[in-house]
Order: structure tokens, then sequence, then C-alpha cells
């Protein structure tokens, strides 16, 4: 288990998980700008926002499960 939480820990603040994830966004901000009129853009980014962090935690999750599946083989 101690390797689990090296693991964990070396990407939690990993700077390329960082900036896949800033790209994403960036992306997308680029997007929203460019294609949402600007009365409803608060409410889109306030969505957009959660979803965003719901994505994040799903694919960290996700690749520190598989990750853990592959160690524990």
């Amino acid at each position: 288990m101690d390797a689990m939480q090296e693991l964990y820990d070396a990407h939690i603040h990993s700077s390329k998980t960082e900036e896949v994830l800033l790209k994403m966004d960036k992306d997308l901000l680029d997007f929203i700008e460019s294609n949402i009129d600007s009365g409803a853009k608060s409410l889109f980014l306030d969505t957009v926002e959660s979803v965003i962090k719901n994505r994040e935690q799903y694919f960290f999750r996700l690749g520190f499960s598989t990750a853990r599946e592959l160690l524990m083989k």
C-alpha cells in the first residue's frame, strides 16, 4: 500500500496533469467566448465550472484506479 500512496502523491500535483487540464479548460473557455452570447455566459460558465471539476475528479480517479489494478497484478 505504500507504493499506492507514493503513486498518488507523485501524480496529484503533477505539472503534466495540470498542463493537460488547463489546456482543456482554456479550449473550452475559448469556445464559450466565441459561441455564447454575453447574457447567457454567466449561467453557462457556472454550469461548466461544475462539469469541469467533476471531469477532473473522474479522470484522476480513473487513472489512479487503473494504476492500482496494474500494481496489484
